[in-house]
């Protein structure tokens, strides 16, 4: 936790073995220290697919704006899942309104097979930057096979267009029944009752 240790993880960023450039890309997201932001973003485009990963994560835990440009060039990273899935978390915890459309985009590509993983993400960070500029793409992802993380954003957006949308998925079940009921009791309006109180059966 001694931020000295910051300077030679930095430097660590650049080491030829993959294996520590990740280990000081994760370490400096634990010493949050605002130095560490430019070589993050650099190792954005760092060879390695973890390095990437773990870089995208660690801007996120740190909080700084100046990474929001960067991560949502990261959103394009075709060739790997994982970097889009940390890359669409962190643009959410930075809570940069700047990220709304890109994180749209994200949410509605197909991705192939766990393109699931970069849209539920999308659609996570959607809920966290309450910008209502993503409701009818949201309700749209309802339609999605894996839709659990729209349903929980729209309760975050407070508004009432989602309310029929979201009544319509009570009766599907499982966690994605969950989180629309959560929604819906959120949300607050009187026209849920009958839905809600159906569910119960």
């Amino acid at each position: 936790g001694d931020t000295r240790a910051v300077d030679p993880l930095i430097q660590a960023l650049r080491d030829k073995k993959s294996d520590v450039r990740w280990c000081a890309a994760l370490y400096l997201g634990s010493l949050n220290d605002t130095r560490a932001v430019g070589p993050l973003i650099n190792a954005l485009s760092d060879q390695d697919p973890e390095v990437r990963e773990i870089a995208a994560e660690t801007l996120g835990d740190l909080g700084d704006t100046r990474a929001v440009g960067p991560l949502i060039q990261t959103l394009t990273d075709e060739d790997v899942v994982g970097v889009q899935y940390r890359a669409a978390e962190a643009l959410g915890d930075l809570g940069d309104t700047r990220a709304v459309e890109p994180l749209i985009q994200a949410m509605l590509k197909d991705g192939g097979e766990f393109g699931y993983v970069v849209r539920g993400s999308a659609a996570c960070s959607l809920g966290k930057l309450g910008d209502t500029r993503a409701v009818e793409q949201l309700i749209q992802a309802l339609k999605d096979e894996d839709c659990t993380e729209a349903a929980k954003a729209l309760g975050q957006l407070n508004d009432t267009r989602a309310i029929d949308p979201l009544s319509s998925v009570l009766k599907n079940g499982g966690s994605v029944m969950v989180w629309a009921s959560y929604s819906l009791v959120k949300l607050g309006h009187a026209e849920s009752f009958d839905s809600l109180l159906e569910a119960l059966k």
